[in-house]
């Protein structure tokens, strides 16, 4: 939870992707305010990726993520 309440203020999820050497991602995420959407955008610019996936694609996603060999999956902080 970002601690802002009200409309503007939902909670929005800023994801990094960060490269590593045999070819794979390490994915890191936070949860921010909505509210600080646009200082983010002014701040890192255009995306080089943009995509929008429904709430369906994305379980599949997680689901067929988690099924492969050598999956390290950790959730850090929050309530999860």
């Amino acid at each position: 939870m970002s601690g802002h309440e009200g409309p503007g203020h939902e909670d929005v999820t800023l994801s990094l992707a960060v490269p590593q050497p045999a070819g794979g991602l390490l994915h890191l995420s936070w949860t921010v305010c909505g509210c600080s959407m646009p200082w983010w955008l002014s701040t890192l610019g255009e995306p080089q990726q943009e995509s929008l996936a429904t709430a369906e694609q994305v379980r599949a996603t997680a689901a067929a993520v988690l099924q492969v060999p050598g999956t390290i999956h950790r959730l850090t902080g929050g309530d999860d």
